[in-house]
């Protein structure tokens, strides 16, 4: 193939060879090597297996794919941080739950003792996102040339994880709301000039979910003008 080709091989194709390349299927009984079986077989996960961890050459090969992700003049201003360690998790947690409190003291008075039940009802409402063996913050450096694109650069690397997360067996899900950025930049002491794009818990699924609806194809495309329509 001629290099000229080779290099207007849409990012799809790119991915697929990435991940392939990594030797996916080999490394996971449950992974997958098909690309168009990863992108119609991930999901986001909610729960996972707490004593199935994620090693860390899986770890590797996820982040590996992830720096494949396009970037505004190829500036790659990313940074990923992973925290594996029990007791960063657990400082996560209670960064996301004092958050919580937080924001809900902003609406209501509490006592200590109403403070104590939200502080263990949002401990529940947490425990399956909080069930991962690993978590992935996906930042950006603000300081970057073409950081007016960063808001574009983060999502795609973030994309990638699930991806390349997904055809090693594992699950994700892209968090900003449920494991707040504020939260993890606490936890994991994240400088200002990063903007934290999403956090991704990365584990074996407790369970697959189902495929939800998904709209028929001509509900979503338009071709050449909507003046065809």
């Amino acid at each position: 193939m001629k290099r000229r080709s080779f290099l207007q091989m849409g990012a799809g194709a790119g991915a697929l060879l990435s991940l392939n390349a990594l030797g996916c299927a080999q490394k996971s009984k449950t992974g997958i090597s098909n690309f168009f079986e990863v992108m119609h077989t991930r999901r986001s996960v909610r729960k996972y297996k707490k004593d199935q961890p994620v090693p860390e050459e899986h770890v590797t090969q996820i982040l590996e794919t992830a720096k494949m992700a396009p970037t505004a003049g190829n500036r790659q201003p990313w940074k990923f941080v992973v925290l594996r360690d029990p007791k960063q998790i657990e400082r996560l947690l209670e960064e996301t739950i004092k958050l919580r409190v937080q924001q809900a003291q902003k609406s209501q008075e509490m006592n200590e003792d109403e403070i104590k039940e939200y502080k263990t009802n949002a401990a529940a409402r947490l425990e399956g996102y909080f069930s991962a063996p690993v978590y992935i913050g996906v930042l950006t450096d603000s300081r970057a040339k073409h950081s007016v694109y960063n808001s574009h650069d983060g999502p795609l690397a973030a994309g990638y994880i699930c991806l390349a997360a997904r055809a090693l067996g594992y699950g994700t899900v892209y968090l900003t709301g449920s494991i707040p950025p504020k939260a993890f930049r606490e936890a994991a002491k994240v400088p200002d000039y990063y903007d934290i794009t999403c956090v991704i818990p990365v584990g074996v699924p407790d369970a697959w979910p189902e495929t939800p609806p998904k709209k028929k194809l001509e509900e979503l495309v338009v071709y050449e003008s909507f003046d065809a329509e």
